[in-house]
């Protein structure tokens, strides 16, 4: 039985939710490429890796947690919520100590089983906000 992409892109969720950064090898492409690489990092592999690496150096106890997957044709489609406690730098803010919980969205496309491209949509607003850096327009 082969896995299907949806099953592949949860696979590569142990990188974020375990530290297991094997998991890239096996699941990117060799020319995989991420639109989303954060400041200075590759947008291949290697960068994916370092971008998981940073965010468990800044955030401890940080949580990916599937909330809908949807994979069509080449395509899948995960909106998840980011968790964690904020301790270390991260965009350019010292550590707050804060916990947060935001959604994500992350689009993979898929070739032969292989993430060959990803994309992410983030709500920085309400993690700035939940971080106590911008004021809420909520009381």
């Amino acid at each position: 039985m082969t896995r299907g992409n949806l099953d592949t892109v949860r696979e590569l969720g142990r990188m974020f939710n375990d530290g297991d950064y094997s998991v890239a090898e096996k699941l990117l492409a060799p020319d995989f490429f991420d639109h989303e690489s954060a400041g200075g990092n590759p947008h291949g592999r290697a960068g994916y890796v370092e971008t998981a690496r940073w965010i468990h150096s800044v955030v401890t106890d940080a949580r990916w947690v599937e909330e809908d997957g949807i994979a069509t044709n080449d395509r899948v489609v995960v909106r998840l919520r980011f968790s964690g406690q904020h301790t270390g730098e991260l965009l350019g803010i010292p550590p707050t100590g804060r916990t947060f919980s935001v959604i994500q969205i992350h689009v993979y496309r898929l070739v032969d089983g292989m993430i060959v491209e990803h994309w992410a949509v983030r709500d920085d607003l309400d993690l700035l906000q939940q971080l106590g850096v911008v004021p809420s327009p909520h009381p």
